[in-house]
């Protein structure tokens, strides 16, 4: 910057003697003159040169006021440093209160003595440069912080550092922690404050107290950023959170029951003892037997110390729960469990139960199976222990403290097929002896050959008769069973492969029966060898029934083909019904279609006699007069009244049918069971009222339907319909509804013909 300065000051010089210019003039006039210079800078240091256009031939300059620490080279120009500024910056509280350092030049044109001198302000800034590292406040910092106290939570908030930079950013300050083993217990989330949080939960029984180093650090840029540190320490507090904890768990103990009161029990693995787990606090500790002493044992409540309170007998075991209690927090404790084995003295020496054990094994065992359980006997009670005799050198099998005789490696026949070893039981002072022999049982691997794959034998009907025998071998040499598969019920098999008849020989009503035989090896099935089997089939002929001879349980193969050709015959027959059946219901629904478009079926074109119904208008042998009643006539006779009511009434068809009258006349006729016959007598209705006169009525007879045209004219003759009926048939009118429910020229009163 000072370098800037002078050479600006020169180039200033050079450039003075451009004719016009005001020789009292510098760059930037009437501002002040500017200059800045670092901090650091010592006595002499040249901060610049004052730039007046004017060389010393043509003006004057001259210093007007004094400064302490700066001054003014008339001659050369130069605005100088007069003594060291750090010490004087330093020692100001608040240094941009004193500055900048202003200094006033007076300049005199040399050739124009009269005219006024002309002040120049000269300003020299001092520059802060980052040179005061942060200084911590109100150190050293600790704390202490409770073991329970959560994550999260805000532990510190004094920890702070000042910089006595005077400018941004050299006294600008962040916080952080530095790297090391404990730093991941605490964070500072604000780098620009100082409050620290705990970030990991804390364990009195992992760590009592840990420190760790907080840095602060400007953010300088000129030479660059400082920092200093300080170490934080953080002291755990002990909480009463945890239960006390025995030392050995479980505990277990002997004594002789020839004991005295007051003995104490030698308990292992060592001496019952619990502390508090809580380290900080270490509460004592009370002892309490909570269950299972019966009153034979005490222990001693500060130390723990089990003795004997009453007589002990030989044989008896005790299994007790030992309580340890915090004082005076009740609510923290423990438990354990204590064995307590009463003795005899070790007078007898254990006995194996067998001198010898011997066991077959498969040699496709898995490691790891046991084998055998040797068992011994001790009268003193003691405690056994079981072992191999010389078991380093034996490699394929190991035994447990328990008596078991388990398989280390896979057992392999063709390597070794029998194995001789040694147990031992000791109860600690004596040992006894066995022998355990080993066979190793090669696997079978194949299945049993039959002789032939189909066997065809020629047998008698009888009961318990020989049919034949069949012959496996096993390629192992083990023995084979056999089984019969299929018709057990008339055939049976023995152990020889011989097949026999069983006694019910008259249900043998077939020439020719289908067996299958299997045979299989079950020799190491109990060693846990799946049975490995085969299967021959046998064909079994039997001489022809003679007719009348036996009564067989089933049909015959002719038999069922006679069964099969009939059910065909009944299959077709009933489809030729199904299809004819079809061709009637199209025929009468053609029918129905006509009879509604005015047309008469042709069963009613036939000549019909007897008895005629009168319905509205239409003259019969037998009418219904205007109250309902029926009137008979003597057939073949004409009734004059009746066609003189023909014609009065057939100008009525357009009121709704009469169907009580109707109902009346069939119940009353229905006696005779006889229909309608027609008379002599014509038609005198209108032909306009022709089809409202006519009312069809639809006949059942035997699930066929008829349609019937009882009244009005017929479309082909002007005679009266009738219909004869079938005496022995019944004839009801549908309900009234049905009548009334449609038009009256389209009325379709039914009738249903019971049988």
């Amino acid at each position: 910057m000072a370098f800037l300065s002078v050479f600006g000051a020169s180039l200033v010089i050079i450039l003075h003697s451009v004719s016009g210019q005001n020789l009292c003039g510098y760059p930037n006039a009437p501002n002040p003159s500017f200059f800045e210079v670092f901090e650091n800078e010592t006595q002499g240091y040249v901060i610049g040169l004052l730039g007046v256009y004017g060389n010393n031939s043509e003006v004057t300059l001259t210093q007007k006021n004094s400064n302490e620490y700066v001054g003014f080279n008339s001659t050369t120009r130069q605005v100088y440093l007069l003594q060291d500024l750090q010490p004087w910056i330093d020692s100001l509280p608040d240094p941009k209160r004193y500055l900048p350092m202003d200094l006033s030049i007076a300049c005199t044109v040399i050739a124009m003595p009269s005219q006024k001198e002309t002040t120049i302000k000269v300003s020299v800034d001092v520059v802060d440069i980052n040179n005061k590292a942060p200084l911590f406040i109100n150190t050293p910092y600790a704390t202490n912080v409770s073991e329970l106290t959560p994550v999260g939570h805000v532990i510190y908030t004094q920890i702070e550092a000042s910089d006595d930079d005077y400018s941004f950013p050299n006294n600008f300050v962040f916080y952080t922690i530095e790297k090391s083993s404990y730093s991941d217990y605490l964070t500072i989330p604000n780098k620009y404050e100082g409050s620290v949080i705990l970030a990991q939960p804390l364990d009195y029984r992992q760590v009592t107290s840990f420190a760790v180093t907080i840095l602060a650090q400007d953010q300088g840029e000129i030479p660059g950023a400082l920092n200093s540190s300080a170490t934080f320490w953080v002291h755990v507090i002990d909480e009463d959170n945890l239960n006390p904890e025995f030392s050995g768990n479980p505990y277990s103990a002997e004594v002789l029951y020839t004991a005295n009161v007051g003995t104490v029990l030698n308990i292992e693995p060592n001496a019952i003892e619990a502390v508090d787990q809580d380290l900080g606090i270490n509460s004592p500790v009370f002892y309490s037997i909570d269950y299972g002493s019966d009153g034979y044992f005490a222990i001693e409540n500060s130390t723990g110390v089990v003795s004997t309170s009453k007589r002990l007998i030989k044989g008896q075991q005790f299994f007790m729960l030992i309580k340890a209690t915090e004082t005076p927090n009740m609510d923290r404790y423990t438990l354990t469990s204590l064995h307590v084995s009463v003795k005899g003295f070790n007078d007898n020496a254990p006995t194996f139960d067998l001198s010898e054990y011997a066991i077959d094994a498969m040699e496709n065992l898995p490691v790891g199976s046991t084998v055998l359980r040797v068992s011994a006997t001790d009268p003193d009670g003691d405690n056994l222990v079981y072992s191999l005799k010389g078991e380093e050198q034996v490699t394929d099998f190991a035994m447990t403290e328990g008596g078991l005789l388990q398989t280390t490696q896979k057992l392999d026949f063709s390597e070794q097929a029998s194995y001789e070893l040694v147990t031992q039981v000791t109860d600690g002072t004596y040992t006894d002896e066995a022998t355990i022999k080993i066979s190793i049982i090669k696997t079978n691997s194949k299945n049993p050959v039959f002789g032939e794959s189909v066997y065809s034998f020629n047998a008698s009907r009888g009961d318990d008769a020989l049919v034949g025998k069949v012959s496996a071998y096993d390629p192992a040499g083990a023995a084979l069973t056999y089984e019969l598969v299929g018709y057990q019920e008339y055939f049976k098999v023995n152990g020889e492969g011989e097949i026999y008849t069983r006694q019910n020989s008259e249900e043998l009503v077939q020439s020719q029966y289908y067996l299958s035989v299997m045979a299989c090896n079950h020799n190491n099935e109990s060693l846990g060898e799946q049975p490995r089997c085969s299967v021959a089939q046998v064909v079994v002929m039997l001489p022809k029934l003679i007719a009348g001879t036996a009564e067989p349980s089933g049909p015959s193969m002719e038999d069922q083909t006679l069964i099969i050709i009939i059910l065909a015959v009944v299959a077709g027959v009933m489809l030729v019904a199904v299809v004819m059946l079809a061709t009637f219901l199209i025929r009468q629904s053609r029918n129905s279609t006509a009879v509604d478009k005015g047309g008469i079926p042709p069963a009613l074109h036939q000549s019909p006699k007897g008895t005629v119904y009168k319905q509205q208008g239409i003259h019969h042998n037998g009418v219904v007069n205007g109250s309902g009643e029926f009137l008979e006539t003597v057939p073949g006779t004409a009734n004059t009244d009746l066609e003189h009511q023909a014609d009065n009434t057939s100008n009525q068809s357009d009121q709704p049918f009469n169907t009580g009258s109707m109902e009346h006349l069939y119940k009353d006729r229905n006696r005779n069971k006889v229909a309608p016959a027609v008379g002599n007598g014509a038609v005198h209705g209108s032909d306009n009222h022709a089809d409202a006169n006519r009312h069809k009525k639809r006949v059942t007879i035997g699930g066929a339907e008829e349609v019937d045209d009882w009244g009005g004219e017929h479309p082909q003759t002007d005679t009266q319909i009738e219909t004869m009926l079938d005496p022995n048939v019944s004839v009801e009118p549908l309900e009234h509804a049905y009548d009334n429910a449609l038009p009256v020229n389209k009325m379709k009163p039914e009738l249903t013909i019971y049988f």
